[in-house]
């Protein structure tokens, strides 16, 4: 071969075809390494909250206890009642700290209208809830004609169905009466008629706690912040940075369930990120095309299946719920289970606790109506529902489904006068409607709450006369 045709053959640059196919190399790795952002994102902000949520937990345990609300009488049931305003001479409401409403929380009511109860006082359990309070348009409407009712938590009536529909018509048909807490916020002042809640303003600055922070930052670190238009930005004579500022990214409702004896109560703070501001009860009748036309802020399951809960080691529960009602329920958030027990022939208290998610178990499950059982009454759910398998992290739960409470003689829980026929189990009646509810008996199952947003909860022991 002569030296002229060897140079020919000696290649002097890539082809077309090779750099096309290095590009897509190329670009197969950044999609890779862009698919993992999202999720490298959420972890940070699982740390971010794991490590800040604590804080605000422990700071609001200590407020509480300062503030002495229960104590001072400065929490008000937020529809406890019924109260229309007008009724007492509120023809205009005034949105922004609230309508007017009885100064009747249930704790102070019961031990002034049930002086002859054993063992005294009666103590029903509830939830301190100051921003659903002020920011609540109508907190006096309590009547709507399906299941959802504001003044309890988690937002449903006693007797809502939770293999229906809330928004449906007829879904308030449960046999028997669910474990609720009374939801409570704060009032202006002790006033033993009527009065206030806490305007808007001092709600927010109450649970948004000064431990969420802002952290954007100027580029020059040598000089001091302020804050600008919502950020930190450097300015001559502004802040120092590090200054602790809230954004109310995080926020707080406080579980109180007293313990048997009434003297003690075990007090959890739940911290939430993006609290969903939806407060108001729906009054539609008709379900929503879609699951997300439902509420999504709080939601209700029933525990149709469970095992485990021995020993301190949690376990694993099925939720079952309506089909058209969102699951959602990730590692890592939280669910409340709550029950009634019978601790004597003629004694109930309700339970309540706090678990977190450890697994879920794929996707939820999708069934039609009449292929699921309730393990309670051995009778199929005529509705379509879907099943979520969950672990649970927590203290021990008894989930035996004991032989049914009496049916309850309920005397009007809106009756004020110290002659009206009560019994012991009057204080676990939330009145939802005005008149006597009807009367039924008390649930002994276990139903499950799931709260959006959750990232902490902190829970404690407390006396009840120091909250």
């Amino acid at each position: 071969m002569r030296k002229s045709d060897l140079k020919q053959t000696v290649r002097r640059a890539v082809t077309l075809v090779e750099v096309i196919f290095s590009i897509g190399v190329i670009l197969i790795g950044l999609l890779g390494l862009l698919s993992i952002l999202p999720l490298a994102g959420k972890r940070a902000q699982d740390s971010i909250s794991l490590s800040v949520a604590p804080v605000i937990a422990n700071n609001v345990q200590t407020q509480l206890l300062a503030n002495h609300f229960l104590s001072d009488d400065r929490l008000g049931a937020i529809t406890f009642g019924a109260i229309d305003p007008q009724a007492v001479g509120e023809t205009n409401p005034d949105l922004q700290g609230g309508p007017e409403f009885p100064a009747t929380f249930p704790l102070n009511y019961y031990q002034q209208v049930l002086p002859g109860i054993d063992p005294p006082p009666v103590t029903p359990s509830f939830c301190i809830d100051p921003m659903c309070a002020s920011l609540m348009a109508s907190p006096y409407n309590a009547t709507t004609p399906n299941s959802y009712y504001v003044g309890c938590f988690p937002y449903y009536k006693q007797t809502h169905d939770p293999m229906k529909d809330p928004s449906s018509g007829n879904s308030t048909s449960w046999p028997t009466r669910q474990p609720r807490m009374f939801r409570v916020g704060v009032k202006e002042d002790s006033s033993s008629t009527f009065s206030r809640f806490i305007n808007v303003t001092e709600a927010l600055r109450l649970t948004e706690n000064q431990d969420d922070l802002l952290i954007t930052r100027g580029t020059d670190k040598s000089l001091p912040a302020t804050l600008s238009s919502g950020q930190i930005a450097p300015v001559a004579g502004g802040l120092e940075y590090g200054k602790r500022i809230p954004s109310g990214e995080y926020t707080w409702i406080a579980t109180v369930n007293p313990l048997p004896g009434g003297v003690y109560a075990s007090v959890s703070v739940v911290v939430i990120r993006r609290r969903l501001r939806s407060f108001d009860a729906s009054s539609n009748t008709t379900p929503p095309a879609t699951a997300e036309g439902n509420a999504l802020g709080e939601r209700l399951a029933y525990v149709t299946y469970a095992n485990g809960f021995k020993g301190g080691a949690g376990g694993i529960v099925h939720l079952t719920s309506n089909a058209n009602t969102i699951p959602k329920i990730l590692p890592g958030s939280w669910v409340m289970l709550s029950r009634f027990s019978q601790i004597a022939t003629d004694k109930l208290i309700d339970y309540h606790r706090w678990y977190r998610v450890i697994s879920v178990d794929g996707t939820e499950e999708r069934f039609p109506g009449g292929t699921v059982y309730d393990n309670a009454t051995g009778s199929a759910f005529t509705n379509n529902v879907w099943r979520q398998k969950v672990t649970l992290e927590g203290p021990d739960w008894d989930f035996d489904y004991s032989s049914g409470y009496a049916t309850t003689p309920e005397a009007n829980p809106y009756s004020t006068s110290s002659n009206a026929t009560y019994n012991n189990w009057t204080p676990y009646i939330v009145a939802d409607r005005t008149g006597s509810p009807a009367t039924i008996p008390f649930s002994s199952n276990t139903y499950a709450t799931m709260v959006e947003g959750v990232v902490s909860v902190t829970e404690r022991i407390v006396k009840l006369s120091d909250l």
